[in-house]
This record gives structure tokens, sequence and C-alpha cells, in this order.
């Protein structure tokens, strides 16, 4: 059993009667590069997941989940406040305000599909010409590639002019090799952590981090915390050896938690940060996290609920724009990297000049992951949700690879140059040339208001 959906209400009029096959797997729905049904992107609103479809307990059909707070998500013209059963024939309608799109909902028993061959697109069928003009756009994409392949490579090109070498020394390589379970109690009347489970990482979590003229230690959140991001390896159902160990404890941390088990428990984790001079031992709870981002899911079923806590964003990146840093004050020591601020961001905005150095530890086997990489390439928009505040991330354009997260941002703000963002992980995937930054004004504002915030308790069904 399987089922498709077939366009019939679409932005790109050649897309109607095309049609997507999907069969006992998840099926994102929405405007990220992270979706496998891609709906069309607007100017005045981030790109966001609209829904996910998922598989009913019984396997014998499939239910719409509702993951925007921006957009409408409806069934036959009503409205899905949260998640709905899908029957044969029903007609799925997405909108941002600005376009809409609609399928026809249709369960198939036919055999032309199998489980396991993932997602299917069947375009209808086009008129010769149209495959013409398809080979002659696909010869143009690709000079366009090459063009911007060697622009990349000539030190004249995009974000050429700018000269990152004296903050090599203040670029590090942050890994997480273990988690634990603590909780708080007294050694002799003095207060720490107590350790009540531990387990290594089959693959420890490799990241950048970077320290300012200020003394703080930076880093994306989701390379100190391993178990707060989505894994494909789960299915979100049950808890098995196929599950991450990370993404296991933490479930059993925040079940217990839930219920109102005592002592309240925590998860951590230990990092290491190579510098020029030695090593470093951190743990997660040695960093500041700002939790108002964070999303509460229940997953599991109704009879065995299992709790998760995760960064990843339900409506858009916006959500988790609060969420994927952290910081921590590293002894005497000082760095040559400044943070650009709010005020720093508006006057990057006004200004013709948009190219971006990103410095960072990629993950490559042609590569020699101790050395410092540069990318160049170029920011597109900084959006403000008010005057202390931007909203949402950065979105650049560069050639980054997993490790580069965590890792600085430079640009040119006026004749300065300063950390602008931080990489991060926009809706769970990147792509080739796309990839997204924490503006660096968050920082600043969560330093200035003293690190640690309140917890969000707001629980999601996905």
């Amino acid at each position: 059993m399987y089922y498709r959906l077939t366009y019939r209400l679409s932005a790109n009029k050649k897309s109607r009667g095309d049609a997507v096959l999907c069969g006992y797997r998840p099926l994102m729905i929405g405007q990220t590069v992270s979706c496998d049904v891609k709906l069309p992107e607007s100017d005045d609103v981030a790109p966001q997941v609209f829904a996910v479809i998922l598989p009913n307990e019984r396997r014998d059909g499939w239910y719409l989940v509702k993951r925007t707070d921006t957009g409408t998500v409806e069934v036959n013209g009503q409205q899905v406040a949260v998640a709905q059963a899908l029957n044969n024939g029903d007609l799925l309608t997405f909108s941002d305000g600005k376009s809409r799109t609609a399928f026809c909902y249709e369960l198939c028993e036919d055999g032309e599909y199998h489980s396991k061959e993932g997602v299917v697109y069947l375009p209808k069928p086009h008129q010769e010409q149209t495959y013409w003009l398809t080979a002659a756009w696909s010869c143009v994409a690709v000079v366009i590639v090459l063009f911007a392949f060697w622009m990349r490579h000539d030190n004249g090109g995009q974000g050429g002019n700018l000269d990152c070498t004296v903050y090599e020394h203040d670029v590090y390589q942050i890994t997480t090799d273990s988690v634990f379970i603590v909780c708080d109690t007294l050694e002799n009347g003095v207060p720490c952590k107590k350790v009540l489970k531990s387990a290594a990482l089959e693959h420890p979590g490799l990241g950048t981090c970077f320290l300012t003229d200020e003394g703080l230690l930076v880093t994306a959140r989701h390379c100190v915390e391993p178990w707060i991001v989505d894994h494909d390896e789960w299915d979100g159902q049950t808890l098995d050896e196929q599950t991450p160990i990370a993404v296991r404890m933490a479930v059993e941390v925040e079940n217990w938690n839930r219920q109102g088990g005592q002592p309240r428990l925590e998860m951590a984790s230990h990092c290491v940060v190579s510098f020029d001079d030695g090593f470093e031992h951190f743990h997660s709870t040695d960093f500041h996290m700002n939790k108002t981002r964070d999303q509460v899911v229940c997953l599991g079923t109704d009879a065995n609920p299992l709790f998760w806590r995760t960064i990843m964003p339900m409506g858009s990146n916006r959500d988790m724009e609060l969420g994927d840093f952290a910081y921590t004050e590293l002894h005497e020591k000082r760095g040559k990297i400044s943070l650009a601020s709010i005020e720093d961001l508006r006057l990057f905005e006004k200004q013709h000049n948009k190219n971006v150095a990103v410095l960072g530890f990629p993950i490559s086997d042609n590569a020699n992951n101790e050395m410092v990489s540069v990318v160049y390439g170029n920011s597109q928009h900084v959006d403000f949700a008010d005057s202390l505040s931007t909203q949402g991330c950065l979105k650049m354009s560069a050639s980054i690879g997993d490790g580069n997260s965590g890792g600085p941002v430079f640009a040119y703000v006026g004749d300065s140059i300063k950390a602008i963002g931080i990489v991060s992980k926009g809706d769970g995937v990147g792509t080739y040339t796309t990839f997204w930054a924490v503006p660096t004004s968050e920082i600043i504002r969560m330093y200035q208001q003293g690190g640690v915030a309140e917890e969000n308790d707001l629980i999601f069904r996905r």
C-alpha cells in the first residue's frame, strides 16, 4: 500500500498533474531544502515546513501533522489545527498567504510503487519541445556552476578581499565524544552534579568553535548537545539499538521529568576543544543555553508516549534563532574576533559589499581536518524583528560541509572585519550553495541578559 499526491493547484502551472508517490516513511511538505515535496517560496516569509505525512499505528493509512505556525494547512477546505487522518480523495491545500498549492490524496494498492524506493516523482507527459528547452537550460546551468566554481577558487572573486588569516588562531575544532545523565546533589555540603548513566558516542560529533575578543568561546548548540537535532535513524515510535544512544538517553530524561520524577534529571556531554597549545575539556553544562525556542515533542503512541526535546523548527528556521548557539567564558584568554552588534548588522544590511568568509573544520576525506579551512560566499539578506533583535537566521551562499557548524562568518562592516554570524543548521539540511548562520547580535543580547533563559514547556505532538 502507498499513497499518491497529485498536483491540482500550483503557482507553477507546468507541475499540475505531476504526482508524488510515498509509502511507509515520513513525507515533509514545505519550502525548505529538507522537504520531500517543495512548495513555492515567498520573499515576505522565511522558508518553512508546512506539514509532515506519517503512517498510522496500524500501518493501514496515513495522517497529516501541521508543522507551521504562520502558514495554513487545509483538508477539504477545513484548516488543520494539529493533526488529521487522511481519507482517499482528500484535497490538501497549503498556503503562506502569497501562494496556494493543492494536492489530491489517493490510496493505492496497484503495485506501481515499492516502499523501499522512498519518494517517487511522476511528471505528467510533456511535449517534445519541453524536453529540448529543459536540455538547453541544463547547459546554461552547467556553465553557471562552472563559472561559480572558478570564481570561488579565484582570490579576486567572491569574498577574495576578506583577509581572515589573523583570526585563524582563534578558531578551533570541538569534538563531542560522550553523553551523561546527571542530577543535582550535595557532597560534603557542596552542590555538584552526580552522574547516573554515561555512554560513549559511536561516532563523535565534530564541529567548530571560536574565541572572541571578550573571552567568549562560541559554538553552535547542536555541536555540544548531540541529542537535540533530528535523526533519520529514529522513526520516533520505538527505542531500540538502532536509535542513537544520545537520543535514547535524552528521551529517558525527558520522560522522567515529564512524569514528575525526582530528582530532576539533566543531559550533559563531554567536549574537547583543540587549541594550538593543547586541549581543554568542557561539558555542555559549562555553556549557557537559551532554551526558549526548544520544542518538547511527544512521539511514540498514546499508550507509550515518548517525550523528546529538540531545537528543530516547527514552522521555520526563525524558531531556532535563539537556540543554536552557546557560550562560556574561557579563563583569561582573549581572541581577536569581534562580534557584530545589532547596529553593525543594520549597517551591513545597507552596504553594497555582502561578501563573507567562513572559517571552520569541514569533514572531508580529501583534506587535513586539523587545518582551518576558509570558504568565501555572500550574504543575501538580514531581517530585523525590532530595534533590539534580528528575525530568523542569515541565509548565505558558500560551499561548506559537516564540521563547519559553530564556526564564525566574517564580513566587512564598514571598514572593519567582524563576525556577523555562527554557522548553524537551517531546517536540518543545507545545499551545496546555501547555509544558515545565527546572527551574532543574538549572542550579545543573550550575554547581556545573563545567559540562561527559562525553558519553554510547549509540548507538540508530532
